[in-house]
């Protein structure tokens, strides 16, 4: 059972209430949006939960016990008025700003329309784990925080590799102080450009690039491979398109990425110290 307040036992004890879904949407990168099933705005908690900007439906709760991941399809129907974030929900979902996205759905509960919430449960609390969308209709699809114990245990491993992930709190890089202003030259489509900076072939290989103006600016994307003859410097190749393919003169902030070998880590990082991969264990056909 969940757990609920004195004050909700006391209502359901009179059987006569309303009730309505709340929802509240936190992107990574930051913009917030809370939205209720209701036909009224609510409030709870301090916080306004908007009806019908944008208009939002869920299927029913897969809920299940123990370690197994609970998942939910909520489907929004956005206007171009509604926005979240800074800018409007379509064009927030189209260029993979609800990647990783939190999400939580609460039941409210209330003695009668228009009369103040008395309470609230809980029934999930996620992350988007997918996000369909189409010209008015996006389905967004949501895993319980249960799905990150999925993750590989230990953490450390016996590998060649190091374990860290680069800038992490035990890499301890600050990769910020590597960054690059940039500008691009050149355009293939929206996940091979040439690009004007400074830095040798391959230092951003593995790393990313966020724009910083035209249609595409504040999209992250990683960088699959940089390097090569170009129009003016060197190709980036992304792993993940643009939205829409950048336009020539557009600038970007690029990050550099790490190969994770031992070589790199001295000698581009100077960050041996922090290294946590092993490039000294026997292959295993040669164990004994």
């Amino acid at each position: 059972m969940k757990p609920f307040s004195t004050a909700l036992g006391t209502l359901f004890d009179t059987q006569i209430f309303v009730s309505a879904d709340l929802y509240v949407f936190q992107l990574p990168g930051g913009g917030e949006a809370r939205l209720t099933s209701a036909d009224i705005n609510l409030t709870w908690g301090g916080y306004t939960y908007l009806s019908g900007s944008p208009r939002i439906d869920r299927s029913a709760l897969s809920q299940k016990t123990g370690l197994e991941v609970s998942t939910v399809k909520i489907d929004v129907y956005p206007t171009a008025n509604d926005i979240i974030g800074d800018g409007p929900w379509l064009e927030a979902l189209q260029r993979g700003f609800f990647d990783g996205a939190a999400v939580t759905i609460s039941r409210a509960f209330a003695p009668a329309w228009g009369q103040a919430v008395t309470g609230t449960i809980v029934l999930m609390a996620g992350r988007v784990a997918d996000a369909k969308f189409g010209r008015s209709k996006a389905t967004i699809e949501v895993n319980s925080w249960t799905e990150i114990l999925k993750n590989p245990m230990p953490r450390t491993y016996y590998q060649s590799p190091c374990n860290n992930t680069l800038g992490d709190a035990r890499c301890g890089v600050d990769i910020a102080a590597f960054a690059e202003v940039g500008t691009i030259t050149d355009v293939v489509n929206a996940s091979i450009i040439a690009v004007n900076n400074g830095a040798p072939a391959g230092f951003f290989t593995y790393g990313k690039m966020t724009m910083t103006s035209g249609l595409c600016n504040t999209e992250t994307r990683p960088i699959a491979f940089a390097g090569g003859p170009a129009p003016g410097g060197q190709e980036f190749i992304l792993q993940i398109p643009f939205s829409r393919p950048p336009a020539i003169g557009d600038t970007f902030l690029a990050y550099p990425g790490c190969d994770k070998t031992k070589a790199t880590c001295q000698t581009k990082y100077d960050n041996l110290s922090n290294f946590t991969g092993y490039p000294f264990i026997p292959a295993p056909e040669m164990a004994i």
